[in-house]
């Protein structure tokens, strides 16, 4: 007697998306930030001591894909008459920041970097999240940077649940249809499932807006 089985599996693949010619939006940023003053009326009883001004208060990193790292540097300035220090960087929940070089002092016009990595959820969602320096600029002892990051699917596929059908013998599955939202070429670079059990044939060189798989199963 055969038996049949219906059984939902997740399968994985990954697009590589052309920067100029492949699925890919030009990322539509908006203003950046205002940047701080270059002055500081507030002195203490030693002079104006360091000042600690950022090039601008945050980063937007405009339309981005899913599931991809970004970087960005939020440079700054010691425009006070006193060493500046740097004494600690908030924790930012998905962002991770570090002083460029780790140095943690500096000179009065001396410049340094805060650079920040993240990676872009695989969902689209609008990311906002707000870092913070601490220095020891008792007129700001601590910068607030605001970054921000509009994530945006650049392809969509069907279905999104892969049923298989099962029997002693033999198995099927449906099609994978994989599409370009914006009509441009892109290629598909790698295919994963589950303990390798399901495989489909595809050339990574190839370039279309829209690619039909025909997954195999290894029984």
């Amino acid at each position: 007697m055969i038996r049949k089985y219906s059984v939902p599996v997740s399968v994985i693949a990954s697009c590589g998306l052309l920067w100029f010619g492949g699925c890919q939006n030009g990322a539509k940023s908006e203003p950046e930030p205002a940047a701080l003053p270059t002055a500081n009326e507030e002195t203490d009883s030693n002079g104006v001591g360091p000042r600690i001004t950022f090039s601008y208060m945050g980063h937007d990193f405009g339309e981005v894909s899913p599931n991809t790292l970004y970087k960005a540097d939020l440079n700054f300035t010691n425009a006070g008459d006193d060493t500046l220090r740097i004494t600690k960087i908030d924790k930012c929940y998905g962002v991770v920041a570090k002083l460029v070089g780790g140095k943690k002092e500096y000179a009065p016009g001396e410049s340094g970097t805060v650079q920040i990595e993240w990676r872009s959820a695989t969902e689209p969602m609008t990311f906002t999240r707000e870092l913070v320096v601490h220095t020891n600029d008792k007129s700001n002892l601590a910068s607030k940077l605001k970054i921000r990051a509009k994530i945006m699917l650049k392809v969509t596929w069907e279905p999104k649940r892969l049923r298989l059908t099962l029997d002693d013998d033999t198995a099927s599955s449906q099609k994978i249809r994989i599409r370009c939202l914006d009509d441009r070429p892109f290629s598909i670079t790698s295919f994963k499932s589950t303990g390798d059990s399901i495989i489909a044939d595809f050339d990574p060189s190839a370039e279309a807006t829209e690619f039909v798989l025909e997954p195999k199963i290894n029984t």
